[in-house]
């Protein structure tokens, strides 16, 4: 996260309460060896794919579960019912032009979670020649590859021009949380599941002259540079873990150490994919609930929770429960915020600090009404009665996807202008299988739409 966004944190005083906690077992000791199906829970997951100019990309394939998606013309998608691991849920995007995106998310059963996604294009940074490797020079960075460390899909030699597809992915950039691939939780070589202090991450991609996808030889290692961040110059250490992410287990691995070479860390690296340069701390698991001020939950906020000290971060939304849950710095006192679309922190308080897992009692968040946008709604069909089905509204291009129970439905969006916004409810009833589109105009405040689901 920006530290000019963090700063926002010294603005004012921090609100303090005390929150009681339900001990349990520790969570640092889990592994993520554990892929077993009969661990797997189903749940729902929504989202938003954007590129680095936070434009919403239309056609990304969303993968999850065993199951697929397709992104809207707003970047927008919904997979319900997918079967993945609660600790380490797994959401992959793909689409020509851009990098690969992979984020990992811990979640809940039969609950609605929500992420966004910003994919990075896909595009040569510079070329060498397979035959003779050499020393390459790239934005963020540098490659020293041996002659002939370049191999085809099959493992055969590849001897021609090689393209490489680089990206620096700085924890310092506002957008992180959206850019960075699984989460910041990784497995120690101690197989101890553990937090991770970012100083860098870098996606090393490597593709031939003909569309070919091409990977290194492993017993020909590249050397690796990757430049530390100015603001994290400072506090860098002089040797670091070196960090590599499995896409099967959804969790960075440790691979070994990086050392600090002037503002530079550098490492030998075997395979070709996503590296980090991270400082592994103890974790625990925490859960907790956020409410209105009218006591319902707080749906898809994006948060963030700091140890207040050092400004560790973990990034999260809310699901549709209002509820987080995810590890935090064990041992710590940490900073809850939660983060308007328009990228501002508009709430905080200090919270911990938790030496096991604890799950806090539920706190209330005043939304402001100037920027809130509250959906208190009834859907009936032809007959009069109230409708069973799922719903999902549009607003300001985000769309967010909720039930229909009894015949009513809720929705809060935070907005980023005061502006009438136009609302588009998707409605529909699961017993007759019909679908309806209402859209209607509205300024910030509560509304109170009533939809007729039905065949005209």
């Amino acid at each position: 996260m920006k530290l000019l966004r963090l700063s926002q944190l010294l603005l004012f005083p921090i609100l303090v309460i005390t929150i009681w906690a339900c001990s349990k077992n520790n969570s640092s000791e889990l592994s993520a060896s554990s892929t077993r199906e009969t661990d797997k829970i189903l749940t729902s997951i929504q989202g938003r794919v954007l590129n680095e100019q936070l434009q919403p990309v239309q056609g990304a394939i969303v993968g999850c579960g065993g199951k697929t998606a397709v992104t809207d013309a707003n970047g927008n998608f919904l997979m319900e019912q997918v079967k993945v691991l609660p600790d380490a849920a797994q959401v992959s995007i793909t689409k020509d032009q851009y990098l690969n995106g992979i984020r990992t998310l811990a979640v809940n059963t039969n609950s609605l979670h929500y992420v966004q996604v910003i994919l990075q294009p896909r595009e040569a940074a510079a070329t060498f020649s397979a035959a003779s490797g050499g020393n390459i020079d790239l934005p963020g960075g540098k490659l020293t590859i041996q002659p002939n460390s370049v191999l085809m899909k099959d493992n055969s030699s590849y001897k021609g021009i090689v393209d490489i597809n680089f990206k620096f992915t700085n924890p310092e950039s506002e957008h992180f949380e959206d850019m960075m691939p699984g989460d910041l939780r990784g497995i120690d070589d101690k197989k101890k599941q553990r937090g991770l202090q970012s100083f860098g991450i870098v996606t090393l991609n490597f593709t031939g002259q003909n569309g070919e996808v091409l990977h290194l030889d492993s017993k020909l290692p590249v050397g690796l540079l990757m430049n530390i961040p100015g603001s994290l110059q400072g506090s860098a250490p002089a040797q670091i873990a070196l960090w590599s992410f499995n896409t099967a287990s959804g969790y960075w691995e440790q691979q070994g150490f990086a050392s600090k070479q002037g503002n530079a860390y550098i490492a030998m690296v075997k395979s070709t994919g996503f590296w980090h340069f991270a400082v592994p701390y103890d974790v625990v698991a925490l859960k907790a609930t956020i409410l209105d001020q009218h006591n319902h939950p707080i749906p898809n906020m994006q948060m963030s929770i700091v140890s207040k000290i050092d400004f560790i971060p973990v990034y999260s939304y809310t699901d549709a429960g209002g509820r987080f849950t995810g590890k935090v710095a064990s041992n710590s006192q940490l900073i809850l915020s939660l983060i308007n679309p328009c990228g501002q922190i508009f709430y905080h308080q200090e919270i911990g600090p938790y030496s096991t897992d604890a799950t806090i009692e539920p706190f209330t968040v005043p939304l402001p009404g100037s920027s809130t946008l509250m959906i208190d709604g009834i859907a009936n069909n032809c007959s009069d009665q109230p409708v069973m089905g799922k719903i999902n509204i549009l607003v300001d291009g985000l769309s967010y996807a909720t039930d229909i129970n009894k015949g009513y439905f809720k929705m809060t969006f935070m907005r980023c202008n005061a502006s009438a916004a136009n609302v588009t409810f998707s409605a529909m009833d699961t017993a007759t299988h019909i679908n309806t589109i209402t859209t209607l105009k509205a300024n910030n405040g509560t509304i109170t739409p009533s939809l007729v689901v039905c065949k005209p």
